[in-house]
Parts: structure tokens; sequence; C-alpha cells
């Protein structure tokens, strides 16, 4: 799967697929897709159970990690520091879903926003877990 956010005209890979070499994302490793609703419970007085509405107001949250290799230890330690500050936080992401074929199957989650990169490394690795927030996935 290849995972972009794009702003505009800027366009910023945050997941490769499973493409190797130095200064890619490999993966997605961790996958995780959640689409909570905003609830409200109503609670009544002496009732033996309350009752919950759907507010709708989906969100949509993924997050994944990648593995980035770099040239050396100290590329991989300035890349550690300064991506989580550089990283294009926020409009739309794009996931491509690649099949045995070669063609993808594109969604789109509209007025996202990136809410989290933590990079750990480890010698001249990298891994990026990111979390990104947004709408409804079309």
């Amino acid at each position: 799967m290849r995972i972009l956010m794009k702003s505009g005209s800027t366009e910023q890979v945050l997941c490769h697929g499973h493409v190797t070499g130095v200064d890619t994302h490999v993966g997605p490793t961790e996958l995780r897709v959640s689409g909570p609703v905003a609830s409200q419970p109503e609670r009544f007085f002496r009732a033996a159970a309350g009752k919950v509405y759907n507010r709708a107001n989906r969100i949509t949250t993924v997050s994944f990690s990648v593995t980035r290799e770099c040239a050396s230890a100290q590329a991989a330690e300035k890349f550690c520091f300064t991506h989580p500050r550089d990283a294009l936080r926020e409009n739309t992401a794009i996931f491509q879903a690649e099949d045995a074929g070669g063609g993808r199957d594109a969604m789109t989650l509209a007025d996202a926003a990136l809410t989290n990169v933590v990079c750990a490394q480890i010698g001249v690795s990298v891994i990026v877990q990111y979390e990104i927030a947004g709408g409804q996935l079309t």
C-alpha cells in the first residue's frame, strides 16, 4: 500500500509500499483503521439501563508503521529528529492499495490531519509510526 499526504500541489509519501532502498518508507506494518462515531448516552433515573444515541460525525483514524533505511547512522539520527517537524500535517490523505497486477485502488480521507509522528532510530534504520485522523473514507 502506498500512502500519501497531499496539500495543494505539495505531496509527501508516507509509505512507498514494499519498495526497498535508501530513503524509502517500506511498509505499512501494524496497519489499523478505526471509525468511531460521536455518541450520546442518556441515563434514566432509577432505570435498569440507559440508552446510547448515535450522533454520527464519523472520524476515521488510520495508524501504521514504516521502516526507513538511511545512508548512514548520522542521516538516520537527523531524520529521526527532523521528520516529526517537517511532515506534511493536513489536508488530504490518499491510500493506494496495490493488486498483484500492479493496479491501484485509491481511497481518500479528506480534511485529514497527521495527528502524531513517532520516530525510533536503530542503526541506519528509522521506524516511523504515523496516525492520521479525518472524516469519512471515500
